[in-house]
């Protein structure tokens, strides 16, 4: 997509692009050993890189709960984050994830009003000008 077709012809204002158009590579360094046995492990269960890779970080993003704890397990074994900072972590999910009960809405939710929002103030700000 290019740049000229993100524009506003009539007000010169540019319309960010959202989010979740377009792929990135993401890629990493590892020992060929390592390499190799992870290909190995995968095609036992059947998997490819790209789809355990872009599935372990759905389960990062999403928060699902076996993810998270192996990655609390990770910031512990690296020295990243101590037993009461990841307490503390585990309160904030936790009164967040009971905030959004409260209001009976989860986070597709917040993220469509945010996207309501948002177009309502672009087209205000067309009108406008």
């Amino acid at each position: 997509m290019s740049t000229e077709n993100n524009k506003e012809k009539k007000t010169g204002f540019v319309i960010p692009i959202k989010y979740g158009r377009r792929r990135k590579v993401l890629s990493t360094k590892i020992p060929d050993k390592l390499e190799a046995d992870f290909r190995i492990k995968l095609l036992s269960d059947k998997l490819d890189i790209s789809k355990f890779v872009r599935n372990i970080i759905i389960g990062y993003v999403e928060d699902d709960p076996d993810i998270i704890n192996f990655i609390n397990k990770i910031k512990q074994k690296l020295g990243i984050q101590s037993d009461r900072e990841q307490k503390m972590k585990i309160l904030q999910d936790e009164e967040k994830n009971k905030t959004a009960l409260d209001f009976g809405i989860d986070e597709k939710e917040i993220e469509y009003i945010f996207d309501l929002l948002e177009k309502d103030v672009w087209e205000n700000v067309h009108k406008n000008v």
